[in-house]
Protein backbone atom coordinates (compact mmCIF):
# COMPACT_ATOMS: atom_id res chain seq x y z
CA UNK A 1 0.00 0.00 0.00
CA UNK A 2 2.94 2.51 1.01
CA UNK A 3 4.45 2.14 -2.40
CA UNK A 4 1.77 2.57 -4.40
CA UNK A 5 0.94 5.61 -2.58
CA UNK A 6 4.28 6.79 -3.15
CA UNK A 7 4.11 5.79 -6.79
CA UNK A 8 0.69 7.71 -7.40
CA UNK A 9 1.05 10.70 -4.81
CA UNK A 10 3.54 12.74 -7.19
CA UNK A 11 0.98 12.22 -9.84
CA UNK A 12 -2.16 13.61 -7.90
CA UNK A 13 0.04 16.84 -7.02
CA UNK A 14 1.07 17.54 -10.48
CA UNK A 15 -2.11 16.81 -12.22
CA UNK A 16 -4.73 17.21 -9.55
CA UNK A 17 -3.54 20.66 -7.83
CA UNK A 18 -3.64 22.48 -11.15
CA UNK A 19 -6.94 21.16 -12.49
CA UNK A 20 -8.02 22.19 -9.27
CA UNK A 21 -7.08 26.04 -9.52
CA UNK A 22 -8.06 26.21 -13.23
CA UNK A 23 -11.49 25.03 -11.78
CA UNK A 24 -11.10 27.91 -9.28
CA UNK A 25 -10.14 30.36 -11.23
CA UNK A 26 -11.79 30.06 -14.70
CA UNK A 27 -15.57 29.26 -16.35
CA UNK A 28 -15.69 25.52 -16.94
CA UNK A 29 -15.07 26.04 -20.76
CA UNK A 30 -12.34 27.91 -20.32
CA UNK A 31 -10.96 25.62 -17.45
CA UNK A 32 -10.60 22.80 -20.25
CA UNK A 33 -8.78 25.27 -22.62
CA UNK A 34 -6.63 25.95 -20.36
CA UNK A 35 -5.37 23.07 -19.27
CA UNK A 36 -5.09 22.05 -23.23
CA UNK A 37 -2.34 24.75 -23.04
CA UNK A 38 -0.48 23.48 -20.17
CA UNK A 39 -0.50 19.98 -21.18
CA UNK A 40 2.63 19.88 -22.79
CA UNK A 41 4.00 20.26 -19.51
CA UNK A 42 2.21 17.13 -17.69
CA UNK A 43 3.91 15.62 -21.74
CA UNK A 44 7.25 16.78 -20.56
CA UNK A 45 7.02 15.22 -17.29
CA UNK A 46 6.20 11.94 -18.40
CA UNK A 47 8.84 11.53 -20.90
CA UNK A 48 11.66 9.06 -20.05
CA UNK A 49 14.95 10.89 -19.68
CA UNK A 50 18.24 9.10 -18.77
CA UNK A 51 19.82 12.63 -17.68
CA UNK A 52 18.64 16.47 -18.05
CA UNK A 53 15.84 15.93 -14.55
CA UNK A 54 16.80 18.51 -13.12
CA UNK A 55 16.34 20.66 -16.04
CA UNK A 56 13.47 19.18 -17.02
CA UNK A 57 11.87 19.90 -13.45
CA UNK A 58 12.30 23.46 -13.43
CA UNK A 59 10.69 23.91 -16.72
CA UNK A 60 7.77 22.05 -15.83
CA UNK A 61 7.52 23.73 -12.33
CA UNK A 62 7.82 27.27 -13.85
CA UNK A 63 5.34 26.07 -16.54
CA UNK A 64 3.01 24.74 -14.18
CA UNK A 65 3.49 27.61 -11.65
CA UNK A 66 2.54 30.22 -14.17
CA UNK A 67 -1.13 28.62 -14.47
CA UNK A 68 -1.88 27.64 -11.05
CA UNK A 69 -0.95 31.82 -9.77
CA UNK A 70 -2.79 32.74 -12.77
CA UNK A 71 -5.98 30.75 -12.09
CA UNK A 72 -5.37 31.72 -8.29
CA UNK A 73 -5.20 35.72 -8.64
CA UNK A 74 -8.46 35.46 -11.27
CA UNK A 75 -10.09 33.48 -8.99
CA UNK A 76 -9.81 36.28 -6.02
CA UNK A 77 -10.54 39.38 -8.65
CA UNK A 78 -13.66 37.03 -9.49
CA UNK A 79 -14.59 36.43 -5.74
CA UNK A 80 -14.38 40.33 -4.20
CA UNK A 81 -14.76 42.44 -7.55
CA UNK A 82 -16.90 40.15 -9.82
CA UNK A 83 -13.68 41.45 -12.86
CA UNK A 84 -11.23 39.61 -14.84
CA UNK A 85 -8.00 41.02 -14.79
CA UNK A 86 -8.00 42.61 -18.29
CA UNK A 87 -11.63 44.47 -17.45
CA UNK A 88 -11.76 48.33 -17.59
CA UNK A 89 -12.33 48.12 -13.68
CA UNK A 90 -8.94 46.46 -13.31
CA UNK A 91 -6.79 48.14 -15.80
CA UNK A 92 -7.69 51.69 -14.89
CA UNK A 93 -7.60 50.99 -10.63
CA UNK A 94 -4.12 49.70 -11.60
CA UNK A 95 -3.19 52.47 -14.18
CA UNK A 96 -4.26 54.64 -11.60
CA UNK A 97 -2.72 53.30 -8.75
CA UNK A 98 0.82 54.06 -7.48
CA UNK A 99 3.30 52.24 -5.64
CA UNK A 100 2.71 53.50 -2.41
CA UNK A 101 -1.41 53.34 -2.90
CA UNK A 102 -0.60 49.21 -3.84
CA UNK A 103 1.34 48.92 -0.76
CA UNK A 104 -1.63 50.54 0.85
CA UNK A 105 -3.80 48.19 -0.88
CA UNK A 106 -2.18 45.02 0.50
CA UNK A 107 -1.98 45.90 3.97
CA UNK A 108 -5.61 47.40 4.04
CA UNK A 109 -6.44 44.39 2.86
CA UNK A 110 -4.18 41.25 3.89
CA UNK A 111 -6.90 39.85 6.06
CA UNK A 112 -9.06 39.28 2.86
CA UNK A 113 -5.76 38.61 0.29
CA UNK A 114 -4.10 36.64 2.87
CA UNK A 115 -5.98 33.32 2.68
CA UNK A 116 -6.05 33.49 -0.82
CA UNK A 117 -1.74 34.10 -1.09
CA UNK A 118 -1.62 31.57 0.68
CA UNK A 119 -3.61 28.82 -1.16
CA UNK A 120 -1.73 30.30 -4.23
CA UNK A 121 1.49 29.84 -2.71
CA UNK A 122 0.06 26.47 -1.03
CA UNK A 123 -0.46 25.01 -5.07
CA UNK A 124 2.86 25.63 -5.61
CA UNK A 125 4.50 24.45 -3.60
CA UNK A 126 2.29 20.64 -4.13
CA UNK A 127 3.52 20.69 -7.57
CA UNK A 128 6.84 21.58 -6.56
CA UNK A 129 7.03 18.28 -3.87
CA UNK A 130 5.64 16.34 -6.69
CA UNK A 131 7.86 17.26 -9.72
CA UNK A 132 10.09 15.73 -7.05
CA UNK A 133 8.40 12.27 -7.37
CA UNK A 134 8.41 9.77 -10.48
CA UNK A 135 5.48 10.01 -13.31
CA UNK A 136 3.40 6.86 -12.93
CA UNK A 137 3.82 5.63 -16.06
CA UNK A 138 6.76 5.87 -17.99
CA UNK A 139 5.56 5.32 -21.70
CA UNK A 140 7.89 2.13 -23.14
CA UNK A 141 7.01 3.79 -26.93
CA UNK A 142 8.23 6.95 -27.89
CA UNK A 143 5.14 6.66 -30.59
CA UNK A 144 2.96 7.74 -28.16
CA UNK A 145 4.33 10.35 -26.49
CA UNK A 146 5.34 12.33 -29.75
CA UNK A 147 1.54 12.43 -30.61
CA UNK A 148 0.57 13.31 -27.24
CA UNK A 149 3.20 16.03 -27.25
CA UNK A 150 2.00 17.37 -30.86
CA UNK A 151 -1.89 17.38 -29.66
CA UNK A 152 -0.65 19.37 -26.37
CA UNK A 153 0.81 21.77 -28.60
CA UNK A 154 -1.72 21.94 -30.98
CA UNK A 155 -3.48 25.26 -29.08
CA UNK A 156 -0.30 26.97 -28.48
CA UNK A 157 0.21 27.28 -32.66
CA UNK A 158 -3.14 29.21 -32.45
CA UNK A 159 -3.25 32.95 -32.07
CA UNK A 160 -6.62 33.38 -30.18
CA UNK A 161 -5.57 30.21 -27.47
CA UNK A 162 -2.01 30.84 -27.41
CA UNK A 163 -3.14 34.80 -26.06
CA UNK A 164 -4.35 32.96 -22.54
CA UNK A 165 -0.62 31.51 -22.17
CA UNK A 166 -0.21 33.07 -18.41
CA UNK A 167 2.97 34.78 -20.18
CA UNK A 168 1.73 36.07 -23.20
CA UNK A 169 -1.60 37.28 -21.09
CA UNK A 170 -0.05 39.14 -18.59
CA UNK A 171 2.68 41.51 -21.01
CA UNK A 172 -0.10 42.14 -22.80
CA UNK A 173 -1.85 43.03 -19.70
CA UNK A 174 1.04 45.16 -18.49
CA UNK A 175 1.67 46.89 -22.19
CA UNK A 176 -2.28 47.93 -22.08
CA UNK A 177 -1.98 49.51 -18.15
CA UNK A 178 1.47 51.01 -19.53
CA UNK A 179 -0.37 52.44 -23.14
CA UNK A 180 -3.32 53.64 -20.56
CA UNK A 181 -0.83 55.89 -18.36
CA UNK A 182 0.51 56.73 -21.65
CA UNK A 183 -2.79 58.02 -23.01
CA UNK A 184 -3.96 60.05 -19.96
CA UNK A 185 -0.11 62.13 -20.21
CA UNK A 186 -0.93 62.98 -24.02
CA UNK A 187 -4.93 63.91 -23.39
CA UNK A 188 -3.21 67.51 -23.90
CA UNK A 189 -4.31 67.29 -27.23
CA UNK A 190 -7.37 66.08 -26.55
CA UNK A 191 -8.54 69.14 -24.23
CA UNK A 192 -7.44 71.60 -26.80
CA UNK A 193 -9.65 69.86 -29.43
CA UNK A 194 -12.54 69.49 -26.85
CA UNK A 195 -12.20 73.38 -26.40
CA UNK A 196 -12.07 74.11 -29.78
CA UNK A 197 -15.50 71.68 -30.79
CA UNK A 198 -17.58 73.41 -28.05
CA UNK A 199 -16.99 76.89 -29.40
CA UNK A 200 -18.22 75.62 -32.81
CA UNK A 201 -21.28 73.56 -30.92
CA UNK A 202 -22.37 75.08 -27.86
CA UNK A 203 -25.72 77.64 -27.72
CA UNK A 204 -26.57 79.47 -24.72
CA UNK A 205 -30.56 79.24 -23.91
CA UNK A 206 -30.36 81.39 -21.07
CA UNK A 207 -28.91 84.70 -20.13
CA UNK A 208 -27.70 86.80 -17.28
CA UNK A 209 -25.50 85.72 -13.87
CA UNK A 210 -25.42 82.86 -13.06
CA UNK A 211 -23.69 80.08 -9.97
CA UNK A 212 -23.59 76.40 -10.35
CA UNK A 213 -21.80 74.33 -7.50
CA UNK A 214 -21.68 70.47 -7.91
CA UNK A 215 -20.51 68.63 -5.38
CA UNK A 216 -18.94 65.44 -6.65
CA UNK A 217 -18.12 62.87 -3.89
CA UNK A 218 -16.91 59.73 -3.99
CA UNK A 219 -17.95 56.04 -2.76
CA UNK A 220 -21.11 57.01 -1.03
CA UNK A 221 -23.82 54.50 -1.17
CA UNK A 222 -27.29 56.34 -0.54
CA UNK A 223 -28.46 53.61 1.48
CA UNK A 224 -26.21 54.76 4.08
CA UNK A 225 -27.95 57.98 4.12
CA UNK A 226 -30.62 58.77 6.83
CA UNK A 227 -31.98 61.19 3.77
CA UNK A 228 -32.97 58.12 2.19
CA UNK A 229 -34.19 56.10 5.44
CA UNK A 230 -31.30 54.16 6.90
CA UNK A 231 -31.78 54.17 10.65
CA UNK A 232 -28.58 55.81 11.78
CA UNK A 233 -28.08 59.85 11.78
CA UNK A 234 -25.79 59.97 9.35
CA UNK A 235 -27.15 63.04 7.68
CA UNK A 236 -29.05 65.00 10.31
CA UNK A 237 -27.67 68.49 9.09
CA UNK A 238 -28.90 67.70 5.33
CA UNK A 239 -32.35 66.23 6.62
CA UNK A 240 -32.83 69.57 8.48
CA UNK A 241 -32.09 71.80 5.50
CA UNK A 242 -34.53 69.33 3.41
CA UNK A 243 -37.24 70.88 5.84
CA UNK A 244 -35.67 74.40 5.70
CA UNK A 245 -35.65 74.75 2.26
CA UNK A 246 -38.72 73.08 1.21
CA UNK A 247 -39.37 73.26 -2.51
CA UNK A 248 -36.08 74.58 -3.16
CA UNK A 249 -35.20 71.37 -2.23
CA UNK A 250 -34.87 67.91 -4.10
CA UNK A 251 -33.95 63.97 -3.56
CA UNK A 252 -33.92 61.43 -6.22
CA UNK A 253 -35.16 58.08 -4.62
CA UNK A 254 -33.67 56.33 -7.55
CA UNK A 255 -30.29 57.73 -8.36
CA UNK A 256 -27.35 55.13 -9.85
CA UNK A 257 -24.27 54.92 -11.17
CA UNK A 258 -23.71 53.03 -14.22
CA UNK A 259 -19.69 52.20 -13.20
CA UNK A 260 -18.83 51.05 -9.92
CA UNK A 261 -15.16 52.60 -9.85
CA UNK A 262 -14.25 56.31 -10.39
CA UNK A 263 -12.55 56.64 -13.40
CA UNK A 264 -14.79 55.59 -16.44
CA UNK A 265 -17.90 56.94 -13.95
CA UNK A 266 -16.63 60.14 -14.41
CA UNK A 267 -15.89 59.68 -17.96
CA UNK A 268 -19.55 58.61 -18.32
CA UNK A 269 -20.72 61.70 -16.08
CA UNK A 270 -18.52 64.62 -17.68
CA UNK A 271 -18.35 63.42 -21.57
CA UNK A 272 -21.21 63.88 -23.88
CA UNK A 273 -22.05 63.19 -27.80
CA UNK A 274 -22.44 60.07 -29.60
CA UNK A 275 -18.12 59.10 -29.81
CA UNK A 276 -17.43 61.20 -25.97
CA UNK A 277 -16.39 64.29 -28.20
CA UNK A 278 -17.24 66.46 -26.23
CA UNK A 279 -16.26 67.79 -22.68
CA UNK A 280 -19.25 69.23 -20.17
CA UNK A 281 -16.50 71.30 -18.72
CA UNK A 282 -15.45 72.40 -22.44
CA UNK A 283 -18.71 73.11 -23.23
CA UNK A 284 -19.55 74.77 -20.19
CA UNK A 285 -16.45 77.56 -20.63
CA UNK A 286 -17.74 77.68 -24.14
CA UNK A 287 -21.06 79.45 -23.20
CA UNK A 288 -19.17 82.09 -21.11
CA UNK A 289 -18.94 80.11 -17.50
CA UNK A 290 -15.50 80.65 -15.50
CA UNK A 291 -15.03 76.76 -14.21
CA UNK A 292 -13.47 75.37 -11.57
CA UNK A 293 -12.34 72.26 -9.78
CA UNK A 294 -11.46 71.44 -6.33
CA UNK A 295 -10.27 68.41 -5.49
CA UNK A 296 -9.37 66.50 -2.38
CA UNK A 297 -7.84 63.73 -4.49
CA UNK A 298 -4.46 63.10 -5.71
CA UNK A 299 -5.77 61.13 -8.96
CA UNK A 300 -3.45 61.36 -12.14
CA UNK A 301 -5.97 59.81 -14.20
CA UNK A 302 -9.04 62.64 -12.76
CA UNK A 303 -6.41 65.30 -13.47
CA UNK A 304 -5.27 64.97 -16.73
CA UNK A 305 -8.99 64.12 -18.25
CA UNK A 306 -10.90 66.35 -16.07
CA UNK A 307 -9.27 68.74 -13.76
CA UNK A 308 -7.76 70.32 -16.20
CA UNK A 309 -10.97 71.05 -18.32
CA UNK A 310 -11.03 73.88 -15.60
CA UNK A 311 -10.00 77.52 -15.35
CA UNK A 312 -9.11 77.00 -12.16
CA UNK A 313 -7.43 73.71 -10.57
CA UNK A 314 -6.97 73.57 -6.94
CA UNK A 315 -5.59 69.73 -6.41
CA UNK A 316 -5.95 70.41 -1.98
CA UNK A 317 -4.82 66.77 -1.29
CA UNK A 318 -0.64 67.07 -1.96
CA UNK A 319 -0.22 63.40 -0.25
CA UNK A 320 -0.44 60.24 -3.15
CA UNK A 321 -2.63 57.74 -1.66
CA UNK A 322 -5.58 56.82 -0.45
CA UNK A 323 -3.99 56.41 3.32
CA UNK A 324 -3.75 60.09 3.56
CA UNK A 325 -6.25 61.57 6.38
CA UNK A 326 -6.84 64.59 4.34
CA UNK A 327 -10.18 65.36 5.39
CA UNK A 328 -12.95 66.80 2.78
CA UNK A 329 -13.51 70.17 4.76
CA UNK A 330 -10.56 71.83 3.11
CA UNK A 331 -12.49 72.31 -0.05
CA UNK A 332 -14.48 74.23 1.92
CA UNK A 333 -12.46 78.05 1.85
CA UNK A 334 -11.67 77.23 -1.84
CA UNK A 335 -15.23 77.23 -2.71
CA UNK A 336 -15.78 80.33 -0.74
CA UNK A 337 -13.02 81.94 -2.52
CA UNK A 338 -14.95 81.14 -5.97
CA UNK A 339 -17.79 82.13 -4.99
CA UNK A 340 -16.37 85.44 -4.61
CA UNK A 341 -14.73 86.02 -7.46
CA UNK A 342 -16.61 88.60 -9.62
CA UNK A 343 -17.28 86.23 -12.68
CA UNK A 344 -21.30 86.97 -13.52
CA UNK A 345 -20.88 82.95 -14.55
CA UNK A 346 -19.54 80.94 -12.46
CA UNK A 347 -19.25 76.85 -12.15
CA UNK A 348 -17.70 75.20 -9.19
CA UNK A 349 -16.80 71.60 -8.67
CA UNK A 350 -15.88 69.99 -5.51
CA UNK A 351 -14.30 66.43 -5.84
CA UNK A 352 -14.48 65.19 -2.54
CA UNK A 353 -13.10 61.82 -1.27
CA UNK A 354 -16.57 60.87 0.49
CA UNK A 355 -16.35 57.70 2.09
CA UNK A 356 -13.65 55.93 -0.27
CA UNK A 357 -11.67 53.33 1.75
CA UNK A 358 -10.06 53.32 4.07
CA UNK A 359 -12.92 54.41 5.87
CA UNK A 360 -11.71 55.01 9.28
CA UNK A 361 -9.47 58.16 7.57
CA UNK A 362 -12.26 59.68 6.09
CA UNK A 363 -13.14 61.46 9.48
CA UNK A 364 -11.28 63.17 12.37
CA UNK A 365 -9.78 60.98 15.07
CA UNK A 366 -11.86 60.44 17.70
CA UNK A 367 -14.94 60.85 15.97
CA UNK A 368 -16.38 57.07 15.12
CA UNK A 369 -19.86 58.15 16.43
CA UNK A 370 -21.15 54.08 15.73
CA UNK A 371 -18.29 52.25 17.05
CA UNK A 372 -19.95 48.92 18.42
CA UNK A 373 -23.43 50.47 18.64
CA UNK A 374 -26.02 48.51 19.47
CA UNK A 375 -28.56 49.81 17.42
CA UNK A 376 -31.01 48.71 14.20
CA UNK A 377 -27.73 48.55 11.88
CA UNK A 378 -26.02 46.06 13.94
CA UNK A 379 -28.85 43.87 14.61
CA UNK A 380 -29.53 43.67 10.92
CA UNK A 381 -25.70 43.10 9.91
CA UNK A 382 -25.70 40.39 13.27
CA UNK A 383 -28.87 38.79 11.32
CA UNK A 384 -27.26 38.42 8.28
CA UNK A 385 -24.47 36.92 9.68
CA UNK A 386 -22.11 39.44 8.69
CA UNK A 387 -18.73 38.75 10.43
CA UNK A 388 -17.11 40.88 12.89
CA UNK A 389 -14.41 42.54 10.94
CA UNK A 390 -17.41 43.58 8.40
CA UNK A 391 -19.31 45.27 11.05
CA UNK A 392 -16.47 47.46 12.26
CA UNK A 393 -16.29 48.44 8.79
CA UNK A 394 -19.69 49.45 8.45
CA UNK A 395 -19.11 51.54 11.68
CA UNK A 396 -16.45 53.10 10.30
CA UNK A 397 -17.98 53.97 6.75
CA UNK A 398 -21.24 55.21 8.34
CA UNK A 399 -19.03 57.71 10.94
CA UNK A 400 -16.97 58.54 7.36
CA UNK A 401 -20.65 59.40 5.92
CA UNK A 402 -21.56 61.29 8.84
CA UNK A 403 -18.48 63.67 8.78
CA UNK A 404 -19.15 63.94 5.10
CA UNK A 405 -22.38 65.27 5.32
CA UNK A 406 -21.39 68.07 7.21
CA UNK A 407 -18.77 68.87 4.42
CA UNK A 408 -21.97 68.81 2.11
CA UNK A 409 -23.90 70.56 3.73
CA UNK A 410 -21.82 73.54 4.70
CA UNK A 411 -21.22 73.62 0.61
CA UNK A 412 -25.34 73.87 0.27
CA UNK A 413 -25.02 76.79 2.80
CA UNK A 414 -22.21 78.60 1.41
CA UNK A 415 -23.86 78.71 -2.14
CA UNK A 416 -27.25 79.90 -0.82
CA UNK A 417 -25.21 82.64 0.81
CA UNK A 418 -23.84 83.51 -3.03
CA UNK A 419 -27.00 83.40 -4.35
CA UNK A 420 -28.26 85.53 -1.92
CA UNK A 421 -25.33 87.89 -2.46
CA UNK A 422 -25.36 87.66 -6.78
CA UNK A 423 -28.80 85.72 -7.40
CA UNK A 424 -29.58 82.70 -9.65
CA UNK A 425 -27.93 79.79 -7.81
CA UNK A 426 -28.13 75.65 -8.33
CA UNK A 427 -26.25 73.31 -5.95
CA UNK A 428 -25.66 69.64 -6.49
CA UNK A 429 -24.92 66.41 -4.77
CA UNK A 430 -23.80 63.29 -6.51
CA UNK A 431 -21.67 60.41 -6.02
CA UNK A 432 -19.22 59.10 -8.82
CA UNK A 433 -20.58 55.25 -7.49
CA UNK A 434 -21.56 53.42 -4.69
CA UNK A 435 -19.83 51.07 -2.16
CA UNK A 436 -20.31 47.38 -0.97
CA UNK A 437 -20.29 47.46 2.71
CA UNK A 438 -22.22 44.49 3.51
CA UNK A 439 -25.17 45.35 2.11
CA UNK A 440 -25.38 42.56 0.42
CA UNK A 441 -22.02 39.82 1.09
CA UNK A 442 -19.08 39.69 2.75
CA UNK A 443 -16.86 42.51 1.35
CA UNK A 444 -15.96 46.03 2.02
CA UNK A 445 -15.42 48.29 -0.95
CA UNK A 446 -15.83 48.67 -4.85
CA UNK A 447 -18.22 46.00 -5.72
CA UNK A 448 -19.15 46.13 -9.83
CA UNK A 449 -20.92 42.83 -8.97
CA UNK A 450 -23.36 43.79 -6.69
CA UNK A 451 -26.23 46.37 -6.85
CA UNK A 452 -24.38 48.55 -3.79
CA UNK A 453 -21.48 49.16 -6.48
CA UNK A 454 -23.80 51.24 -8.44
CA UNK A 455 -26.32 52.79 -5.76
CA UNK A 456 -25.89 56.31 -5.38
CA UNK A 457 -27.50 59.62 -3.97
CA UNK A 458 -28.30 62.94 -6.15
CA UNK A 459 -29.35 65.98 -4.02
CA UNK A 460 -30.47 69.39 -5.84
CA UNK A 461 -31.05 72.88 -4.42
CA UNK A 462 -31.83 75.93 -6.42
CA UNK A 463 -32.46 79.94 -5.30
CA UNK A 464 -35.78 80.70 -4.77
CA UNK A 465 -35.87 83.35 -8.22
CA UNK A 466 -35.79 79.72 -10.15
CA UNK A 467 -39.05 79.02 -8.39
CA UNK A 468 -39.20 74.80 -7.61
CA UNK A 469 -38.34 71.47 -9.09
CA UNK A 470 -40.57 70.32 -11.10
CA UNK A 471 -43.21 68.05 -9.46
CA UNK A 472 -42.15 64.35 -8.70
CA UNK A 473 -38.63 65.36 -9.80
CA UNK A 474 -37.89 62.77 -6.14
CA UNK A 475 -39.88 60.09 -7.98
CA UNK A 476 -37.81 60.08 -11.38
CA UNK A 477 -35.14 57.21 -12.11
CA UNK A 478 -31.52 58.58 -13.00
CA UNK A 479 -28.48 57.39 -13.89
CA UNK A 480 -25.12 59.20 -14.16
CA UNK A 481 -24.43 58.54 -18.01
CA UNK A 482 -27.48 60.86 -18.61
CA UNK A 483 -25.19 63.66 -16.24
CA UNK A 484 -24.57 66.09 -18.92
CA UNK A 485 -28.08 66.62 -20.61
CA UNK A 486 -29.45 67.56 -16.45
CA UNK A 487 -26.45 69.84 -16.21
CA UNK A 488 -26.96 71.49 -19.61
CA UNK A 489 -30.67 72.66 -18.27
CA UNK A 490 -28.95 73.89 -15.38
CA UNK A 491 -26.37 75.71 -16.98
CA UNK A 492 -28.72 77.37 -19.87
CA UNK A 493 -26.53 75.18 -22.41
CA UNK A 494 -27.66 73.23 -26.11
CA UNK A 495 -25.58 71.66 -27.90
CA UNK A 496 -26.03 69.48 -31.43
CA UNK A 497 -26.65 65.70 -30.77
CA UNK A 498 -27.83 66.77 -27.02
CA UNK A 499 -30.92 64.68 -25.75
CA UNK A 500 -33.59 66.28 -23.74
CA UNK A 501 -35.97 63.54 -22.74
CA UNK A 502 -32.74 62.15 -20.86
CA UNK A 503 -32.64 65.69 -19.00
CA UNK A 504 -34.06 64.83 -15.35
CA UNK A 505 -35.63 68.40 -15.43
CA UNK A 506 -37.25 68.45 -19.26
CA UNK A 507 -41.01 68.05 -19.12
CA UNK A 508 -40.45 65.37 -21.70
CA UNK A 509 -38.11 62.82 -19.31
CA UNK A 510 -38.10 59.48 -20.43
CA UNK A 511 -36.52 56.76 -18.38
CA UNK A 512 -34.30 53.99 -19.82
CA UNK A 513 -32.55 51.49 -17.63
CA UNK A 514 -29.15 50.59 -18.30
CA UNK A 515 -27.75 47.60 -19.52
CA UNK A 516 -27.12 46.42 -15.96
CA UNK A 517 -30.53 46.88 -14.54
CA UNK A 518 -31.36 43.29 -14.08
CA UNK A 519 -28.13 42.49 -12.57
CA UNK A 520 -28.58 45.27 -9.96
CA UNK A 521 -32.42 43.79 -9.27
CA UNK A 522 -31.24 40.25 -8.89
CA UNK A 523 -28.54 41.54 -5.73
CA UNK A 524 -30.90 44.49 -4.38
CA UNK A 525 -29.96 44.31 -0.65
CA UNK A 526 -32.34 42.69 1.70
CA UNK A 527 -35.06 43.84 3.44
CA UNK A 528 -34.44 44.95 6.82
CA UNK A 529 -35.63 42.77 9.30
CA UNK A 530 -38.01 43.55 11.02
CA UNK A 531 -36.96 43.43 14.95
CA UNK A 532 -34.48 45.65 13.51
CA UNK A 533 -36.38 48.57 12.38
CA UNK A 534 -35.99 50.86 15.00
CA UNK A 535 -34.42 54.11 14.19
CA UNK A 536 -31.10 54.96 16.70
CA UNK A 537 -27.73 56.91 16.41
CA UNK A 538 -26.15 59.57 18.46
Amino acid sequence: MGATRARWLPALLVFGVPLAALALGHAPWRAVQMAWLLSPAWVLWCWPLSRGRGLRAWAVGLWLSSFVLDAWLRAYLLRFYGAAPDSSVVLTAVANATGEETAEYLRAHAWQAGPWLLGALGSVAAVVLGLRGTPPVAPQSRTWLVALLVLALLPVTLKPSRRWLPTVFWAHWAAEVAGLQGDWQRLEGAREAWHRHALSTVQVTRDGPATVVVVLTDSVNRDNLQLYGYPRATTPTLLAQQVRWGAQWARVQEAWSTEASTVPALEAMWRTGSQGEQHLLALARAAGYKVWWVSNHDDLAVKNQHGRMADELRLLNRVPGRSTRALDDVVLPALDAALADPSPRKLVVLHLLGAHQHYHLRFPVGQGLFDESDDAVNCQLRAWRRPAWLRAQRDDYDAAVRFHEGVVAASLEATARAAGASGRATWLYVSDHGQEVGHTTNHAGHSPGTASGYRIPLLLWRSADQGPWPNGLGERPFRSDWWAPLMADVLGLAWRGRVGAQSLLSADYLWQPPPKWDDWARTAPSPWTPACQVAVGP
